[in-house]
């Protein structure tokens, strides 16, 4: 007897539809979560345009959003957030990748603002942006957008990586960069390298990341040799670095 009693998937269907849909109903009045996860499931009955559409409205609420999200909120905010993504990468890019694509770059733009909201010490929310870039890697691939537009964005993206979000980015977008795009790209970077004034010796964090970024594209192209143009003679010395190094030639 205690079984039937107990929620389980087989249990839940057992009581039919319309007692399940007015379940969600009382609890969707209840709970914005719950009431933003139907509203999309329902959007996407109308096809991947509907669903994009009311990923977009959610995305833009967030972005004109300035309130401090506290410890209170966080992990309900993180969930939606991820659900957000998610939905991007499972449902949108299977029928609209074009549409997925544009929505990710929007969701990745939401990076510095939402971080700065939130007290991020455990990761997650730097973590779902991180994932969310190395996706926007894969939807691009499926999408096929115009090779130099799409080396465009990837620059704006690599050069205001201010929070890490696109740490990931391109080992996964170089197959939809291509060659023309990818040589776009390493142009717009150098150049970048090449006029930013000297600091006597002090560190640039920006230079450092756009030089990551070359080796990045460098091992992507298996280009030993570039990447190790792009190495400091003084990192090389050190072990970690030199080990790096020797595994490249040896692959090579």
């Amino acid at each position: 007897m205690a079984a039937s009693k107990t929620v389980t998937t087989k249990n839940l269907i057992a009581l039919g539809a319309e007692c399940l849909a007015d379940i969600l109903f009382a609890l969707a009045e209840e709970d914005r979560d719950i009431k933003r996860r139907l509203r999309l499931e329902i959007a996407e009955q109308d096809g991947g345009d509907e669903l994009a559409a009311e990923i977009g409205k959610r995305l833009t609420s967030i972005k004109n959003a300035s309130s401090i999200i506290d410890w209170q909120k966080r992990k309900a905010f993180e969930k939606d957030l991820d659900l957000q993504r998610q939905m991007i990468t499972e449902r949108v890019a299977k029928t609209r990748p074009d549409l997925a694509l544009e929505l990710m770059w929007r969701f990745m733009a939401l990076a510095e603002p939402v971080i700065n909201r939130v007290d991020d010490s455990n990761g997650v929310v730097g973590e779902i942006f991180r994932q969310a870039g190395h996706e926007l890697g894969e939807i691009a691939i499926k999408a096929k957008p115009e090779p130099l537009l799409l080396a465009e964005q990837t620059f704006d993206a690599v050069t205001n990586n201010h929070y890490g979000e696109y740490d990931r980015l391109i080992p996964a977008i170089m197959p939809a960069l291509a060659k023309e795009g990818i040589d776009h790209l390493k142009a717009k970077l150098h150049d970048t390298i090449d006029r930013r004034p000297r600091r006597n010796g002090e560190y640039d964090h920006r230079a450092a990341a756009i030089v990551r970024t070359l080796q990045e594209i460098a091992d992507g192209e298996d280009d030993v040799d570039a990447f190790i143009a792009l190495t400091p003679l003084k990192a090389r010395q050190t072990p970690r670095v030199a080990a790096g190094i020797a595994r490249r030639l040896l692959t090579a």
